[in-house]
């Protein structure tokens, strides 16, 4: 059969069962609940990278300096409250109490921003690098080799179609033969997606590891922020 042939069937085929609701053959038990998860995991994956993205403040606008502008990093709220501070602080020299504080108060600020970044850099190459990798690299090759099993059912279908509308015991002869090619295949194919298929279902259950170190990421973040705060609520 034909390549152009061999694709002219399989739509064919999908369009009859769309249109006619034909039976089709069913995977295993097990391979079907591993594909249905994995129509999940690439919604899954979009939602927490798109959510990670806006936590560590990776916008459209920031990318784009990272790439053009290296060296000139987006101005944040953060570096505003810190040049507010330091500004004041160091005009207010009438005000010796309140301009130590601000000077103080604004170095501790910078702090706070330094290990914000080192937190967005760490997630950044961390849990969000291992989420792309998974969505872009475990999932197609899972979502191809799935492709592969549909298109080996599809051609096993259309044969069984066939079988049941010839007459003669000539073709049914023939188009049994080609029913148990296609089986064959059919089967080869379901083994090998159900393999990759319980391969990226533990890919995706090792991920909680990533997830883990992101919590220990914000633990240190957070405990910085913690410290630098208590040092100026104690501050005279």
């Amino acid at each position: 059969m034909s390549d152009i042939n061999t694709v002219f069937n399989r739509i064919t085929q999908k369009a009859g069962e769309t249109l006619a609701n034909k039976e089709k053959t069913a995977p295993q038990a097990e391979t079907a609940e591993l594909l249905a998860q994995l129509d999940k995991m690439k919604p899954w994956c979009n939602q927490m990278i798109s959510a990670v993205e806006q936590f560590i403040d990776v916008t459209a606008a920031t990318k784009v300096v990272d790439v053009f502008k290296k060296n000139n990093e987006k101005k944040t709220q953060a570096d505003k409250i810190n040049t507010a501070f330091r500004t004041v602080g160091e005009e207010a020299t009438g005000f010796p109490k309140m301009s130590a504080y601000l000077v103080e108060s604004a170095a501790a600020h910078d702090r706070m921003a330094a290990a914000k970044k080192t937190f967005n850099e760490n997630v950044t190459k961390g849990l969000l690098q291992v989420l792309k990798d998974f969505r872009d690299k475990d999932l197609v090759d899972a979502l191809r080799q799935k492709d592969e099993m549909e298109k080996a059912r599809l051609d096993l279908d259309s044969a069984k179609a066939k079988l049941k509308s010839v007459k003669s015991e000539e073709n049914k002869a023939k188009w049994q033969a080609e029913v148990s090619k296609f089986q064959a295949t059919y089967n080869k194919e379901q083994g090998e997606t159900t393999t990759m298929l319980r391969e990226t279902h533990d890919a995706f259950e090792g991920l909680r590891e990533h997830f883990k170190q992101f919590a220990a990421e914000e633990k240190a973040y957070y405990t910085s922020c913690m410290e630098e705060c208590t040092k100026l609520c104690q501050m005279s």
